[in-house]
């Protein structure tokens, strides 16, 4: 508890020094602050948590458990509550336990669901990324700095993305030692076959959650879209899009929660090389984040109905 309460405050004194730093440029700093754009931003993240509950509920359905489609995105909503304060947003792994208490559908069948697909997604939100980079080098010189703090999380987050795909379809000795020493997990080690079974037969799955992972992208990119547009960054869309895996790669560097103030501070930089003010770009970082959470909040329920011990 101590730690997560020092990373908690690692992760305000980053906001905090970044405020004091800007200060005197938010107070000069005139926005035009349009909430129908904000608001049209929480519906895109609310279709995107629509999209990967949807993922979830439609890999279950084909191991052959039926399962209620509002109770799937209630537990998903959950898990994404708890990733929004949480390291690395590690949190989330507690989806399966929430989605067996509601679902009856078997922690083993909720692992395979959201382990697999999420390490195929952290593989392909990396590479995403390294593109966005790319990009990037189209419209501005990049510095040393830049390339240090983003190579960093990208790697962090490929490194997550093969651990899950190797904990999914390698062989049972080899993944068994490591499923033990993740949060939240180890205790159930003793499911791992079933887990890696359910594992197997979503690995024909991958055309469907790599067409669903692309429509998250899109709206993802819609939501930054929308900020943007709602405090007069004029950026196109295709910047948008591009920007969102690279910037949101550093939420899942887990020295503080969710990547707070580390992703800030990237959004600061990235938004300079592409001429934005910094102080704007610190407030859409924030509006970013409150975007997330808002949408997130349905996932409460889950914890007023005392399912998460």
């Amino acid at each position: 508890m101590l730690k997560y309460a020092l990373q908690a405050v690692i992760g305000v004194a980053i906001l905090l020094i970044l405020m004091l730093k800007l200060v005197s440029n938010l107070r000069n700093l005139t926005i035009q602050f349009n909430l129908s754009l904000f608001f049209l931003s929480i519906l895109a993240y609310t279709m995107l948590n629509l999209i990967l509950s949807f993922r979830i509920f439609y890999l279950i359905e084909m191991m052959g458990v039926k399962v209620d489609y509002s109770r799937v995105l209630l537990s998903h909503l959950g898990g994404m509550v708890v990733g929004d304060v949480t390291p690395g947003r590690s949190g989330y792994l507690l989806t399966p336990k929430i989605l067996d208490k509601l679902t009856e559908c078997g922690i083993d069948k909720g692992l395979a669901a959201i382990v697999t697909p999420q390490g195929i997604e952290f593989v392909l939100k990396a590479l995403g990324a390294l593109i966005a980079i790319v990009y990037l080098f189209t419209k501005s010189n990049l510095s040393r700095e830049f390339y240090y703090v983003f190579l960093l999380a990208i790697l962090i987050v490929l490194l997550g993305g093969a651990l899950f795909l190797v904990l999914s379809w390698s062989k049972e000795e080899k993944s068994k030692s490591l499923i033990e020493k993740l949060p939240y997990f180890g205790k159930y080690s003793y499911i791992l076959l079933e887990f890696k079974n359910s594992s197997i037969k979503i690995k024909k799955l991958l055309p469907q959650i790599f067409a669903l992972y692309m429509a998250g992208w899109i709206v993802s990119g819609l939501q930054w879209y929308f900020i943007g547009k709602s405090i007069n960054i004029n950026l196109s869309f295709v910047d948008f899009f591009f920007l969102h895996p690279l910037i949101s790669t550093l939420t899942f560097v887990p020295l503080t929660p969710a990547g707070l103030g580390i992703m800030e501070s990237g959004s600061i930089l990235v938004f300079y090389f592409l001429g934005i003010d910094p102080s704007l770009a610190f407030v859409f970082s924030i509006l970013a984040r409150l975007s997330n959470i808002i949408g997130d909040l349905p996932g409460l329920m889950i914890f007023a109905r005392k399912l998460v011990d």
